[in-house]
């Protein structure tokens, strides 16, 4: 899938990898604890990126819609 008609993965998880990463995983890896700081970080991300996202979405599927799914990469 273009990553055009995905802003929401590319932006907003890249986003989030970004917060979640910062802390180092050691040997003693716990998927509770790690699963934990994931939510944490998740309810501290800013609701305006995530507004971001879904009007970027959703101005690059009315184009491809527009476009009949085909290359829209020029209407932008």
């Amino acid at each position: 899938m273009s990553p055009d008609l995905n802003p929401v993965d590319y932006s907003v998880w890249g986003i989030l990898q970004e917060k979640v990463y910062k802390r180092r995983v050691t040997d003693q890896f716990d998927l509770d604890d790690f699963m934990h700081h994931i939510r944490t970080e998740w309810t501290k991300l800013d609701h305006a990126i995530i507004a971001a996202a879904v009007h970027q979405w959703h101005r690059c599927h009315s184009v491809s819609v527009k476009a009949g799914g085909s290359h829209f990469e020029h209407c932008f």
